[in-house]
C-alpha cells in the first residue's frame, strides 16, 4: 500500500474544487424563478422599454401571417408593370447601359449660353482669312474630266 502525503492531497483537492467551480454553477447560483412572459423587464439587452423598445413588444422568433402588415394580397405577387407616372424619385446616377434614343423626348434650344458652346473661335466674329491647299486635309483630287462633268451637270 502506498501512503499519500496529506499536503499533496490537500493541494489536489483545492485545485480540483477550483476547476469544478469554473465548469459548473453551484446550486446557489441558479435562480429559483424567472420573470413573467419570459422576460418583460425594464431593459432588454441594454435597451430601455418605451424608449428604444416599444411597450408590449414580444421577443420571439416567430410572427403569425396575420400579424404582418403591408404584405401583398396574393403570394407570390402577380407580375405587373409601372408607368412613367409611378416613378417619382429616379436617381439618374443609377442608370446604366444604353438608352434607346427614340424613347428620349425631342428637345430644342432657343438659346444656348456662350459658355455652353464648344470649339468656338476665340474672337467673334472670326476675322476674315484664307487657307492654302496644304492646310486642307481632306481635299480630293479632281481631274479635268471631273471639272467638265461638274460644269455639264453630269458629275456623279
Amino acid at each position: 500500500m502506498t501512503l499519500i502525503n496529506k499536503d499533496i492531497l490537500q493541494k489536489f483537492a483545492t485545485k480540483f474544487a477550483a476547476k469544478i467551480d469554473n465548469l459548473f454553477a453551484r446550486k446557489t447560483d441558479i435562480p429559483t424563478s424567472l420573470p413573467a412572459k419570459g422576460g418583460d423587464a425594464a431593459t432588454v439587452n441594454g435597451h430601455t422599454v418605451q424608449t428604444n423598445v416599444p411597450s408590449g413588444a414580444v421577443f420571439t422568433d416567430t410572427k403569425t401571417w396575420g400579424g404582418i402588415t403591408g404584405k401583398p394580397s396574393t403570394f407570390p405577387p402577380s407580375a405587373h408593370t409601372h408607368g412613367n407616372a409611378d416613378i417619382t424619385d429616379l436617381d439618374a446616377a443609377k442608370l446604366t447601359g444604353t438608352i434607346n434614343t427614340a424613347r428620349l423626348p425631342a428637345i430644342s434650344a432657343t438659346s444656348v449660353p456662350w459658355t455652353g458652346i464648344t470649339n468656338k473661335p476665340s474672337t467673334f466674329p472670326p476675322s476674315a482669312h484664307t487657307h492654302t491647299f496644304s492646310q486642307i486635309s481632306d481635299l480630293e483630287e479632281c481631274t479635268d474630266a471631273d471639272i467638265d462633268a461638274i460644269i455639264a451637270g453630269t458629275f456623279v
